[in-house]
């Protein structure tokens, strides 16, 4: 989801209403900066980090804020799924002979939890 950056209070947020979670991101963010945004916010979610108010519920629909080592964690996150997103964007496909012996032997994660 999109806002404008002039009524937002941040670039980016988390909205949790009662049934679903959206990520919301200002237009004005730059593609990288967005996209560590997202990975910041999905942070939250796969982090299972506490809702205190949202959409829906008693009280205001805007939430309040994280406390500070909530958002170190978020943050951290980001910067790890960031990293692991770019290292898998550079990498150059694979070639018919590799994708031969991957055909072969096997991906090294398909032989994880063999008793061999």
């Amino acid at each position: 989801m999109r806002m404008s950056q002039a009524n937002a209070l941040a670039p980016g947020m988390l909205v949790r209403t009662v049934d679903e979670d959206f990520l919301v991101l200002a237009d004005e963010v730059s593609p990288s900066h967005g996209q560590h945004i997202l990975c910041h916010e999905i942070g939250h979610v796969v982090l299972d980090h506490p809702v205190r108010r949202s959409c829906g519920m008693s009280g205001d629909a805007l939430a309040e804020p994280f406390d500070a080592d909530t958002e170190v964690e978020a943050e951290r996150f980001a910067y790890l799924l960031g990293w692991r997103l770019r290292r898998q964007l550079r990498r150059p496909p694979l070639t018919s002979s590799q994708l031969q012996l991957r055909s072969v032997f096997g991906a090294r994660r398909h032989l994880r939890g063999c008793n061999a």
